[in-house]
């Protein structure tokens, strides 16, 4: 994203994934952001087709992780940060800073532990985030349609 201009923040959902955002000032409508995001994982996904796949069908999931850019369109839903999961172990979607992905495990934040982890509210990984001024350029857009299409190609 950063070679695109754009700065990303990444929270756990709780589950066993990641949500991945980039705020964007309001300035397209949502099926163009919509399809940026849907060939920004295409671009992903054909760069690295052992790592990544954009098949919603879980058995073709194996090994992989599934990139999900279905949330960028009006009425899509996803987990708030700080909110537990209505699941087993009550786990807790958590904003993470990127250089904690991999040496953090996602699955240790609970309501039932939250005594262990309530240190992280003191300081906030998504500092900065609504202040963000973003703008999806056009040339952005352009780039990683190319690059999506090219790899298809």
């Amino acid at each position: 994203m950063k070679q695109l201009g754009l700065e990303s923040f990444v929270k756990s959902t709780g589950g066993k994934g990641l949500h991945v955002v980039a705020p964007l000032l309001s300035e397209h409508e949502w099926p163009a952001v919509k399809d940026f995001a849907h060939n920004f994982v295409l671009m992903m996904e054909r760069a690295n087709p052992k790592l990544y796949l954009t098949k919603m069908t879980k058995a073709a999931r194996s090994g992989r992780i599934f990139l999900d850019y279905l949330r960028n369109e009006r009425g899509a839903t996803a987990v708030a940060p700080f909110s537990p999961r209505a699941r087993a172990g009550a786990r807790v979607a958590i904003p993470l800073a990127w250089a904690e992905l991999g040496r953090t495990d996602p699955k240790q934040f609970s309501v039932a532990n939250y005594s262990e982890w309530k240190s992280r509210l003191k300081r906030d990984p998504w500092a900065g985030m609504n202040e963000s001024k973003q703008r999806l350029t056009a040339r952005a857009m352009a780039s990683v349609k190319d690059l999506a299409s090219a790899r298809s190609a």
